[in-house]
């Protein structure tokens, strides 16, 4: 019992502090968006206007995604609202569109990953073609095929029935009613997700060659900019690589029937998020000194 007190006050205070890191990033994500749109898209970057639409297009899905997350999955994380969860919310067909939508929205994180890198690789590879083939009906494409990838699986799950189970330290997770459905749904994203590795890691194995072969030359400004933030892929395939992992280990204990190890990757989950919706955000910041100065100029924080 004592124990179990104790892992409950560490995952609570774990949870507590992704929460206060998720509020001041949305906020700086939110932020940055509006002055991205605002001086950035309607000026030819030098990053690249077709890389900042996006950012932002991306940046927006994930904002959703994030306050979504906050409805259906972490309070019901920290257990609280357990009648809220469990004897109403569950009670409603929003709960399965909802759950379903998150589901679908961590399969498709990697995809949008995958088009940054592309993006970056081609702006190395294939300067003077970049501005030509993104643009018009192949950015937009190129941009949303996600959505129209997930959008099949979503609408043939959508009204499918959760419920929430508490375990044995007070964490409320939503199940499918119909097992099948959930197995289903898991799958997709694991076998979908090892598949996306394979590519991430055939495009960051080229990505990092042309970068090391354009840094031999005598590049100007917007080269080195490039390949800079070409260094984003990478962080993209960090992230893909820990859902992935995660995925195949919770699926492994599952199918050994080690519940408790399944139930505590499912705790991890949150901060895989966090990382995947916020990592691209810090990257850019950090890796853009033009963008990252002009937007602390922005904030009135320029002295930071």
């Amino acid at each position: 019992m004592f124990k179990k007190s104790i892992v409950k006050i560490i995952f609570d205070c774990y949870i507590g502090i992704l929460f206060v890191f998720d509020t001041i990033s949305l906020l700086i994500y939110i932020f940055l968006l509006f002055f991205i749109i605002k001086y950035y898209i309607k000026n030819n970057a030098s990053i690249g206007r077709e890389f900042l639409i996006i950012f932002v297009y991306n940046g927006i899905l994930d904002i959703i995604f994030l306050l979504e997350e906050y409805i259906t999955f972490r309070p019901a994380q920290l257990g609280v609202f357990r009648r809220f969860y469990i004897d109403i919310f569950s009670k409603y067909k929003i709960s399965g569109i909802s759950c379903t939508y998150s589901l679908c929205y961590v399969i498709a994180l990697p995809f949008a990953g995958l088009t940054v890198t592309f993006n970056r690789y081609f702006a190395i590879k294939f300067p003077s073609k970049y501005q030509y083939f993104w643009s018009g009906w192949r950015l937009v494409i190129l941009t949303i095929y996600p959505v129209l990838l997930l959008s099949p699986i979503f609408f043939y799950y959508f009204q499918s029935k959760v419920v929430y189970i508490q375990d044995d330290i007070g964490r409320l997770t939503f199940i499918y009613i119909d097992n099948d459905t959930s197995k289903a749904l898991w799958d997709i994203s694991t076998y979908t997700h090892c598949a996306v590795m394979v590519i991430y890691i055939i495009l960051n194995f080229l990505l990092i060659k042309e970068c090391r072969n354009e840094s031999k030359k005598m590049s100007d400004r917007k080269s080195k900019l490039n390949i800079s933030v070409a260094k984003i892929g990478i962080v993209y395939f960090v992230c893909c690589a820990s859902v992935t992992a995660m995925e195949v280990i919770s699926k492994t204990a599952s199918s050994l029937r080690i519940y408790s190890v399944s139930n505590d990757i499912v705790s991890i989950y949150p901060f895989i998020e966090t990382l995947f919706v916020f990592a691209p955000l810090y990257s850019l910041l950090y890796l853009d000194k033009d963008i990252r100065l002009q937007f602390l100029l922005f904030i009135k924080m320029e002295n930071f």
